[in-house]
């Protein structure tokens, strides 16, 4: 505890003082507001003048008014539930799941200093357990082992809920959804990456069509060129909510005017404008696009030196981490919010080479050149 100045105490003691004398000559008016009944299943943190005093209950508890802040603290079991989430497992099925938490507070003092919302807290570190533990495995395996799953999601999970002052009992999975069924047997040459937790769920799936974009192009020996490829007329998508589909993306046609249309230098400049220095820290990769058509050519964005640039030609700095191959129609729509990066390689419109990891990281990037595209096609400038 931080050492207290003599003006501190001094002031400290005064105004405690104070609240006692006010105490006195209000009374019993202020007996009212000074005792407090807590319940057996209750406790009561008291903070004086904003310093915790202690875990008062159960039963009759003495405060001061005006000068103590208490906080009731209900120490029953609590439950709340994991949305379902889609993953990827190792043998590329796509699956939702989600769990059944019921935690409870073992410390009230580390619960109420320590983090603001038990719930939300908890609920992120499950997710990301459970993310972490799916990803890695293949579904056979997750079927099989899915209560040793579940008890090394809850020991990982205790050992930072530990911290916080709360302690989770019993997690449950749900029926697991499969969305799409596994693979007969993964491509050679096709890593299997552990995605971060957090990620959106468009990019997990994203991962696995990356990844084997990759092998096939290792099998062959050939480097990703641009290349506008005739997709064909209906294809099978999944959207971002995981479903399974068909869908025409040839009929999906640009809107916008064709004057108004961002040529990928004009995709470049705004990107340079949203660049930051946090931004290159996060990333640290370079990016090269491959973009064939008109108006194309090789474009750089280097999410990796200084604060960050984007600009035409190959990456000034040296080898790029990562290569994607385009069009410029397929690059236009997916600035503009119109075609998915997944939709865009089931429809053979995109390549991948190089750094998986680095790729899944630009969903922000692109996020943000959307939305400032929108504003600037609407005539509203968004700095």
């Amino acid at each position: 505890m931080q050492k207290r100045s003599l003006l501190s105490n001094v002031c400290h003691y005064f105004m405690i003082g104070l609240g006692f004398l006010l105490l006195v000559i209000t009374f019993p008016i202020s007996g009212w507001f000074s005792f407090k009944r807590i319940s057996e299943f209750e406790r009561l943190a008291v903070f004086r003048l904003g310093r915790l005093q202690g875990v008062k209950g159960p039963g009759m508890v003495f405060v001061l008014p005006l000068i103590d802040h208490v906080v009731k603290v209900d120490i029953r079991l609590k439950a709340f539930n994991v949305p379902p989430q889609q993953l990827i497992t190792a043998d590329r099925a796509i699956i939702e799941v989600g769990a059944d938490v019921q935690y409870r507070i073992k410390d009230v003092t580390k619960s109420i200093t320590c983090i603001e919302n038990p719930n939300q807290s908890l609920r992120g570190l499950v997710q990301a357990s459970l993310t972490n533990h799916l990803l890695s495995k293949e579904l056979a395996v997750i079927e099989k082992q899915k209560t040793w799953i579940i008890s090394s999601i809850e020991e990982d999970s205790n050992r930072t809920a530990a911290n916080w002052g709360l302690e989770i009992t019993r997690i449950q999975l749900p029926p697991i959804k499969l969305l799409k069924p596994p693979e007969a047997a993964p491509k050679s040459g096709a890593p299997n990456i552990m995605m971060p937790p957090g990620l959106p769920q468009t990019f997990q799936q994203l991962t696995s069509v990356i990844m084997e974009a990759a092998a096939a192009n290792q099998s062959h020996g050939a480097e990703s060129e641009a290349v506008d490829v005739e997709p064909p007329d209906v294809v099978t998508v999944i959207s971002e909510d995981g479903a399974v589909g068909s869908n025409d993306i040839m009929s999906e046609q640009l809107v916008t005017p064709l004057e108004q249309v961002p040529t990928p230098r004009d995709i470049l400049l705004q990107t340079n404008d949203l660049l930051t220095e946090a931004m290159v820290k996060s990333v640290r990769a370079v990016y090269q696009f491959n973009i064939g058509g008109k108006d194309g050519g090789t474009f750089y964005l280097d999410l990796k030196n200084g604060s960050g640039h984007a600009g035409e030609g190959v990456p000034p700095g040296g080898e790029p981490d990562v290569v994607l191959s385009l069009s410029v129609t397929d690059m236009q729509r997916m600035f503009m919010d119109k075609l998915k990066p997944m939709q865009a390689y089931m429809g053979g419109r995109l390549k991948v080479s190089g750094d998986l990891s680095a790729a899944l990281q630009l969903e922000d990037i692109i996020k943000n050149v959307v939305k400032k595209m929108k504003g600037s096609q609407s005539g509203i400038q968004i700095v």
